[in-house]
């Protein structure tokens, strides 16, 4: 994996007139370069480059990016690839860095420390509610209803839930 800080070097560094030049015909307007587009196979000059942002643009085909997606779109290369190859032509060394072994979790390897529910993950089992007991007045006088209703918290001796 290249460093992002690299990435960003090989970028400014990079020449975008330069190197977009060598596959498209470019010609100063202003302060931007237009030719004809390599994407979409244009005669007119829609394709711009504009160095100061480092961009190009097709104003047909909208196609649009740095240096890097234009290697990836033009030569069909993939991220890395194209930031190997513009590094190369600017004359950055990027490091190649070993990748690291992936871990193996644990948890897969080793079996479970106790048994798991059939047709269910334990971790998914619902827990039944416990009920009120069926011969209770008519007021709702559970825990769950004095959660619930508002005016049991209310500091007024007497007052009821009117909760059914």
């Amino acid at each position: 994996m290249i460093p992002d800080e690299i990435i960003e070097q090989v970028r400014e560094a990079a020449d975008v007139v330069g190197i977009i030049g060598e596959h498209v015909e470019l010609r100063r307007t202003g302060a931007d370069y237009r030719g004809p587009c390599p994407f979409h196979g244009g005669t007119h000059r829609n394709f711009a480059v504009i160095p100061k942002k480092g961009m190009f643009y097709c104003f047909v085909c909208h196609e649009a990016g740095d240096v890097y997606t234009f290697f990836m779109k033009k030569l069909g290369m993939d991220y890395p690839t194209a930031v190997r190859e513009v590094a190369r032509r600017v004359g950055i060394t990027i490091p190649s860095a070993p990748v690291p072994p992936v871990p193996i979790r644990a948890s897969r390897c080793t079996p479970p420390s106790r048994p798991r529910p059939i047709g269910s993950r334990a971790s998914y089992a619902r827990v039944p509610r416990p009920r009120s007991p069926a011969n209770t007045s008519s007021r709702a006088t559970s825990r769950w209803s004095r959660r619930r209703c508002k005016a049991w918290a209310t500091p007024r001796a007497g007052r009821r839930c009117s909760m059914r």
